[in-house]
């Protein structure tokens, strides 16, 4: 996989970082995440043929999500799940409004109701970002997702590129 990763970005540009994660403690099959950086001429290897070449590379090594983002595509888009507590919802949300994370915000996911009245909303609503409301379920056994996982990585595989879990200890 690497090597196909490498020679596909080695043919218009130069690879310059790649980083590798395996999670064998999953219970079933490892799962493989590699994050690769590289230099290229957007006039040799237009965003297009570099699409439809990653899209092929992922298909053919059955891969279940691929996600390709070029430094100059729009800021990565953030999904933030959040549990009852909204301190840490509101630090954040304070720090990307401030302009300190360099991020869109693409939805808040919530496991408890919110008011329509609360500070949060409101602000969300000011922002155009969607909050959602996904009611958790009781506990699952370990192979298994919970009923409401389902419809949670839905809404954040819409339109995010990452998940940040506003929550404290």
């Amino acid at each position: 996989m690497l090597a196909r990763i490498s020679q596909l970005a080695a043919h218009s540009g130069q690879l310059s970082k790649i980083d590798v994660h395996i999670d064998v403690d999953t219970g079933t099959s490892p799962h493989f995440t590699a994050r690769t950086e590289f230099l290229f001429d957007p006039q040799l290897w237009p965003r297009t043929a570099m699409d439809r070449e990653f899209a092929a590379l992922g298909s053919s090594c059955g891969a279940t999500r691929a996600t390709l983002r070029v430094e100059t595509d729009a800021k990565p888009r953030m999904a933030v799940l959040v549990s009852k507590v909204d301190h840490c919802l509101n630090e954040l949300l304070h720090r990307w409004e401030a302009g300190e994370l360099d991020v869109d915000v693409s939805c808040v996911i919530s496991n408890h109701a919110r008011d329509g009245r609360t500070y949060v909303r409101r602000f969300l609503e000011r922002k155009n970002v969607p909050l959602f409301y996904v009611p958790a379920s009781g506990p699952a056994r370990p192979d298994q997702l919970r009923s409401h996982e389902p419809a949670m990585l839905s809404l954040v595989s819409r339109n995010s590129d990452f998940i940040v879990l506003a929550r404290c200890a």
